[in-house]
C-alpha cells in the first residue's frame, strides 16, 4: 500500500532575510528556483538546498520569469528607475547573469511582479502608477487603461488541456482583475476587455496570492481567514475553516502536481496543502454535532498542515523570530532520488526542502527498522537520543532514562514481531541485543525478580534524580529502583514473544525469557502481590496489586481496575508457558468474592477527562496483549478451548471491548493490532469448534470476545502520516481554525482537539502521548525511537 512519505529534509540559512522566490528558466534551458534576499539573488539545486549565488543580478529588483517564451528564455528584472531583459547560464560553480536589453523604466517606485503572457507576446509589469505592457523585446511600452492603481501582484497561468476562464490575473488593493488573454487580440489599443471584483463580497479580502490549479480552478489567497476560488465556469467558491483549511492569512499559492487538485498554500503560519481529485469537499458545511470537525475521519481530510521546525527552519528561541513560521514564498521542485515532488518553503529564517517520496508501509518500516538499531539501542536498551546542539542529530548521545525497561520491552515486541512475519537474521539479532538488555536489568538487581528501570556503568551520568543504587551482583554497574508497574508490564509482555520467536532459535534464550517471566510473577506472588523494592524492602510507588490496596484503599482508586487487569494478565501468562498451577490457582482467589477482580476489570479504562490518563491507555493495552496472547500461542493443543475460557473470561472480553470503544476515536495503530490478537483467538477457537461439530475435534459453541468493529483504514492512515522524524520538535495546533477546541481539557489542563491530530502534525513521543493535545514545548534537544513498529509489525503478524 503505497502512502506518501514526507521526509524534512535541508534547512538553510542565506546571509540576509528572503524576500521571494520564483521558478524560471535559464538560458541554457535550465529550470532554477531563484531565491531574492535583501542582499543577494541565489539559485536552488533542484535536488537539494545547495544555493548558487547569481552574479550580475540586482536582488532589488523584481524578477519574473519567461518560461513559456521562445528563443532564448529570460528573466525580466524591473525596479525603481530600469527595466532588463536578463540571461543568466551556469558556468562552474557560479551562475553569471548579463542584461541583453534595457530600459528605462516610465515610473517611480519599485515593481509588485511581472509575467510574461505568450498569447499577446507581451511582459506585464505591476507598479505603483498601475499596470504596464511592455513588448517581448522591450521595445515599446503602453499603460493599461483600465488598471491605474497601484498593483500589489500580477500572476500569468495555463493548465494544460483545460482552459481557465480567465488567465492573465491581477490584483490591486481596491479590485482583482481577471483577462481571458486568448480572446485579446493586443495590447496596442491599451484597453483590453477585464472583468473585476471588488473586495469583500466574492473575495474576502485584499489579495495576496494568486495560482492556477490542475483542473482550470483560480486560487486567491487573501489576507483574511478564507481562500476564494474561481472555477473555469466563473463560480466563485469559498473555503474556509468549515472547508478544513487549517490557518488564514495566506501569503503565497503554488500548484502541485501529485493529485488533481494540488494546492500549496503559505499563509502566516506555515504552509498548508490540499491534494484530492477535486474540490467537492468545498462544498457548504454545517455541523450536526457541537464542537465538531469538517473532516471528523482524518482519513477523508484531504488537507495537511507543516507548521514549526520540523518542517520550516524554525530557531531554537521563537520569541526571537515571531514571525519564523511565515511562509514568504513555497514554490514546487521535481522530486530528488526518484521522489515525485519537492517543496521549498521561504520564510524569514530561511529555507526548509520536504520532499515527498512514493514509499510502502514495509519500506517505511525497513528504514525505521534499521533506525532503531543503529541511532536508539546502547547496551541492549532503547534510549533517547540526545543533542548538544538544537535540532542537530549529529550531535546525539545515548542516556538513561527512567522508563528504559518500558521503551525497551515495547521495541523488543516490534523485532519479535518482525522476526516472527519475515524470519529475518538482522530481526533475531536485534530480538537476541534487546534481550540481552532487558535481561540486565534483572541480572544488576541479582536476577530475584526484581527488574530494575535503568542501568549504568558507575561514573556514567544518571537519569531520574534518586534511587540509584550499586549492583552487588555485577560490579561496576548500578541501577535505577522504584520500577513501576507499567516497567513490569512491559517485561511481561516482551518475554513470551521472545520464547516462542527467538527461543525457536536459540534454547538458552527460551530458557532464560521462561526463568525471567516466572521469577517475576513468583516474586510479586510471594509479597502479597506487591513489588518490593529490595533495597528500601519498600513497596515501589506504582507496583501494587493486592486487594487490600487496591479495594480497600481510596486513595488507590485509579490504580484499582486497570492493576486488578494487570496482574491477571501476568498470572495468565505464566500459566500459558509453564501450565503451574499455582497461577491459575492464584488468578482464581483474586478472581472471585471476596477480592472480586471478576468486577474490577470490567471498567479498567477510565474515561473522565480529568483522570483519562494516556500512560493507562498504553500499560492497559500492553497487559491485553499478554493475556490475550497467553491464549493465542496455545492454539493447535489439544486444551485449547479450555484454556481459552479460563484465560479470557467474559468479564475480560466485556473490558477489552469497553476499552477498545472509549479509544476509538485514537484511530491507534497499535490498540487496533491488539484487537486483532483477540479476532485472532476468536478465529482459532471457533475453527477449532466447526472442526468439532464435523467429529474432528473439540465439541462447543461458537464464541465471541470482542464485539467492536476495528478501525482498520483510519490506522493504516496513521502508519501513513507517521514522522519519519524522530525529533522532539515544539509543537502548536492552538491557531488552528480546522480543530474543534474540546470543551474538556486534558488531566495536566491542556487544551485539545475533539478530533484526533495527524502524527505528522503533533508531537513526537510513544503511545503514552495525548493524540488529541493541541501544543507540546518540545525541546528540540532530543529524538525518540519511533513507535510505529510494534503496531505495524504486529499488524503484519495477524493480517491487519
Amino acid at each position: 500500500e503505497h502512502t506518501s512519505g514526507e521526509f524534512p529534509g535541508q534547512r538553510v540559512q542565506i546571509d540576509s532575510a528572503p524576500i521571494s522566490a520564483l521558478v524560471a528558466d535559464l538560458s541554457d534551458g535550465t529550470a532554477a528556483t531563484i531565491v531574492r534576499s535583501e542582499h543577494s539573488a541565489y539559485a536552488l539545486s533542484s535536488d537539494s538546498l545547495d544555493l548558487t549565488k547569481m552574479m550580475g543580478l540586482d536582488a532589488s529588483c523584481a524578477l519574473c520569469g519567461s518560461q513559456d517564451a521562445t528563443d532564448p528564455p529570460s528573466l525580466l528584472s524591473a525596479c525603481n528607475g530600469s527595466i532588463s531583459l536578463i540571461k543568466c547560464s551556469a558556468s562552474g560553480s557560479n551562475i553569471h547573469c548579463t542584461s541583453v536589453s534595457s530600459a528605462r523604466a516610465p515610473w517611480t517606485g519599485d515593481s509588485s511582479g511581472c509575467a510574461f503572457v505568450p498569447e499577446l507576446s507581451s511582459w506585464a509589469v505591476g507598479t505603483p502608477r498601475g499596470l504596464l505592457w511592455l513588448a517581448k523585446d522591450l521595445s515599446t511600452a503602453l499603460w493599461d487603461a483600465n488598471i491605474t492603481n497601484p498593483i500589489t501582484i500580477l500572476t500569468y497561468g495555463h493548465a494544460s488541456g483545460v482552459q481557465p476562464a480567465f488567465d492573465v490575473m491581477v490584483a490591486t488593493e481596491a479590485a482583482l482583475f481577471m483577462l481571458n488573454a486568448s480572446a485579446a487580440s493586443s495590447v496596442t489599443n491599451g484597453a483590453l476587455p477585464w472583468k473585476h471584483t471588488f473586495p469583500p463580497g466574492l473575495i474576502d479580502g485584499e489579495v495576496t496570492s494568486l495560482a492556477l490549479d490542475g483542473l482550470g480552478s483560480w486560487w486567491v489567497g487573501t489576507n483574511t481567514a478564507a481562500i476564494d476560488i474561481l472555477g473555469p465556469d466563473k463560480a466563485w467558491t469559498r473555503v474556509g475553516a468549515l472547508q478544513g483549511l487549517p490557518v488564514g492569512n495566506i501569503t503565497s499559492l503554488a500548484r502541485g502536481r501529485l493529485c488533481p487538485v494540488d494546492m500549496w498554500v503559505g499563509t502566516a503560519q506555515g504552509i498548508a496543502r490540499y491534494c484530492a481529485n477535486d474540490t467537492a469537499a468545498f462544498t457548504p458545511w454545517v455541523s450536526r454535532r457541537p464542537h465538531a470537525s469538517p473532516f471528523g475521519d482524518p482519513t477523508t481530510n484531504p488537507w495537511t498542515y507543516y507548521y514549526g521546525p520540523r518542517w520550516l527552519p524554525e530557531v531554537s528561541d521563537p520569541s526571537t523570530h515571531s514571525d519564523a513560521n511565515r511562509a514568504i514564498a513555497v514554490v514546487v521542485l521535481p522530486g530528488a532520488n526518484g521522489g515525485d515532488e519537492a517543496v521549498v518553503g521561504v520564510t524569514a529564517t530561511g529555507l526548509s526542502r520536504i520532499d515527498l517520496t512514493p514509499q510502502t508501509l514495509e519500506t517505511k518500516a525497513e528504514a525505521m527498522d534499521t533506525m532503531v538499531s543503529s541511532s536508539f539501542v546502547s547496551g541492549g536498551l532503547v534510549r533517547y537520543a540526545t543533542f548538544s546542539t538544537y535540532g542537530n542529530a549529529s550531535t546525539a548521545t545515548l542516556g538513561c532514562d527512567e522508563s528504559d525497561g518500558l521503551w525497551t520491552g515495547m521495541a523488543l515486541g516490534a523485532q519479535a514481531y518482525r522476526l516472527a512475519t519475515t524470519s529475518d537474521d538482522s530481526a533475531a539479532a536485534l530480538v537476541g541485543e534487546l534481550f540481552t538488555g532487558m535481561s540486565m536489568l534483572n541480572a544488576v538487581t541479582g536476577d530475584i525478580g526484581y527488574p530494575a528501570r535503568s542501568y549504568a556503568r558507575i561514573g556514567q551520568p544518571l537519569c531520574g534524580g534518586i534511587g540509584w543504587n550499586a549492583s552487588d551482583a555485577i560490579p561496576g554497574l548500578q541501577w535505577k529502583g522504584d520500577t513501576s508497574s507499567e516497567e513490569v508490564t512491559a517485561h511481561l509482555f516482551a518475554y513470551p514473544l521472545v520464547l516462542d520467536t527467538l527461543g525457536a532459535r536459540n534454547a538458552s534464550a527460551a530458557a532464560r525469557a521462561r526463568d525471567l517471566l516466572t521469577t517475576i510473577t513468583d516474586y510479586i506472588m510471594s509479597h502479597g502481590f506487591v513489588l518490593v523494592d529490595p533495597v528500601t524492602e519498600n513497596r515501589t510507588r506504582w507496583g501494587f496489586w493486592s486487594p487490600q490496596l487496591l479495594n480497600d484503599d481510596p486513595i488507590n482508586y485509579s490504580e484499582r481496575d486497570l492493576n486488578s487487569m494487570e496482574i491477571l494478565a501476568y498470572l495468565g501468562s505464566a500459566w500459558s508457558i509453564t501450565g503451574d498451577s499455582k497461577y491459575m490457582d492464584a488468578f482464581d482467589w483474586l478472581w472471585e468474592e471476596p477480592n472480586d477482580y471478576r468486577t474490577n476489570v470490567i471498567n479498567a479504562k477510565i474515561a473522565a477527562p480529568g483522570d483519562d490518563n494516556h500512560s493507562d491507555n498504553e500499560q492497559g493495552f500492553l497487559a491485553y496483549h499478554a493475556l490475550l496472547y497467553a491464549a493465542y500461542r496455545l492454539r493447535g493443543q489439544s486444551n485449547f478451548t479450555t484454556a481459552v475460557q479460563q484465560l479470557l473470561r467474559p468479564e475480560l472480553c466485556q473490558s477489552l471491548s469497553r476499552m477498545l470503544r472509549i479509544v476509538s476515536d485514537e484511530y491507534s495503530p497499535l490498540w487496533n493490532a491488539i484487537g486483532a490478537v483477540a479476532l485472532a483467538v476468536q478465529r482459532e477457537y471457533n475453527a477449532v469448534v466447526a472442526r468439532g461439530a464435523r467429529g474432528m475435534g473439540e465439541a462447543g459453541q461458537a464464541w465471541t470476545c470482542v464485539d467492536v468493529p476495528l478501525d482498520v483504514p483510519q490506522a493504516r492512515w496513521m502508519l501513513a502520516r507517521w514522522p519519519m522524524d524522530p525529533i522532539d520538535w515544539r509543537i502548536n495546533n492552538t491557531q488552528r481554525m480546522d480543530l474543534r477546541a474540546n470543551p474538556d481539557h486534558d488531566r495536566g489542563s491542556h487544551a485539545q482537539s475533539t478530533t484526533v491530530i495527524s502524527p505528522a502534525e503533533r508531537a513526537a513521543g510513544h503511545w503514552n502521548m495525548n493524540p488529541f493535545e493541541l501544543a507540546n514545548p518540545g525541546s528540540g534537544m532530543r529524538a525518540i525511537d519511533p513507535g510505529f513498529l510494534l503496531p505495524y509489525w504486529m499488524g503484519r503478524f495477524y493480517g491487519l
